[in-house]
């Protein structure tokens, strides 16, 4: 959530909510109809009554309570979430909704206490974000397209796939929008790579699969073109332990394991700027994204442990922040900027060392031709 409160231009997207245009107009109300505004199903045992509210007014009041007393005059040192911080208390509850199942009041003790657990555990810090986002989508309506476009600017990466077989069969076709780029590999391939590299990799790789054309199970090429990319570009690491068909694994409690294996023991060095023309449809416009913040995590499994978050503040200031604890990140000797190094430095096989699980780029703007 430090990472959201952090990025001005959302911000600024987000106050217009419930707001009136220059005709006296909201086009952008709450949604009575959303199923957050309903109350809960009193056949689920597990859910309490107040969880209920519109996430668009919450995170509107968050953002207000956050940043309303900060004085601009100040150095620009972010807050600390207190843990009984009003704005965020609603949100708590409505995310004890989202990850709660449906558990019928006639279920089983033991049912009931397993969703509890559920319910009340620590969730996944991307996770929870990304459900924060789509539930605040949720509430625009669909007749406003306008509104749902600044999102998608906001947020969205739109992209194609190119499949090719050994036979030389070829399909495209759209891929579902995402926020950012997804499941890159957290350790370099080869000596050398970078971040970029991982980003290649995660847009360019093979499968096996049937060919439509041939008829037979074969390694298929996959490319994945950029066809509208957002103004802030999650970038999200595959640090999950995963089972013999990819999906991701789970203890018999049901949390889901972090991957700290040797072959993630030399994370990929971070860079500060990153171009991914080459990604693209159309490569003739530069796309080059900057650093803003990194999302980390330590411990055994990625619903445990411990979440921290370095953010970009006023004066282009690079934070950590660990719970209360706020400390300014100085650049490095090489004039190195902080958000590229972990903070924690490298301990082998030490369980308190930071991974690096979500990285936020802000993109560049491009500059305007001469006119001469």
């Amino acid at each position: 959530m430090q990472i959201l409160l952090h990025l001005p231009k959302f911000m600024n997207w987000l106050n217009e909510h419930q707001k009136a245009n220059a005709h006296g107009l909201i086009d952008w109300p709450c949604d009575p109809n959303h199923l957050d505004m309903q109350p809960p199903n009193p056949a689920n045992a597990i859910v309490p009554a107040t969880a209920i509210g519109c996430v668009s007014c919450l995170m509107k009041d968050l953002v207000s309570d956050y940043w309303g007393q900060v004085d601009l005059a100040a150095d620009g040192t972010p807050n600390p979430f207190d843990a009984g911080q009003q704005p965020m208390m609603p949100i708590h509850r409505l995310a004890k909704r989202w990850y709660a199942p449906h558990v019928a009041a006639t279920a089983s003790a033991l049912n009931r206490q397993l969703a509890i657990d559920r319910r009340d555990a620590l969730q996944y810090a991307d996770d929870f974000l990304k459900m924060v986002l789509g539930h605040m989508e949720e509430t625009i309506p669909r007749t406003n397209t306008n509104r749902i476009d600044q999102y998608n600017a906001l947020f969205m990466l739109e992209s194609q796939n190119t499949s090719r077989c050994k036979c030389h069969a070829r399909n495209t076709q759209p891929a579902t929008p995402t926020i950012g780029i997804e499941n890159v590999w957290p350790t370099p391939r080869q000596p050398g790579d970078t971040i970029d590299h991982a980003i290649w990799d995660a847009c360019n790789y093979e499968v096996t699969m049937a060919c439509a054309h041939c008829g037979q199970d074969r390694t298929h090429t996959i490319e994945r073109r950029i066809k509208a990319a957002p103004q802030y570009l999650r970038v999200q690491f595959d640090i999950h332990e995963r089972d013999d068909e990819g999906n991701e694994d789970q203890d018999i409690d049901g949390n889901k394991m972090k991957n700290m294996g040797p072959q993630h023991q030399d994370p990929v060095p971070i860079d500060s700027i990153i171009d991914i023309t080459q990604h693209q449809m159309n490569t003739t416009t530069p796309l080059r994204y900057k650093l803003i913040g990194v999302v980390y995590h330590h411990g055994e499994y990625v619903n445990d442990g411990h979440y921290l978050a370095a953010v970009t503040c006023y004066g282009n200031k690079k934070y950590l922040i660990d719970d209360d604890d706020i400390s300014e990140e100085a650049r490095r000797d090489n004039d190195q900027d902080p958000l590229t190094v972990n903070p924690m430095g490298w301990y082998r096989n030490d369980q308190n060392y930071l991974y690096a699980v979500t990285l936020w780029y802000e993109r560049l703007s491009n500059p305007r031709p001469l006119n001469l």
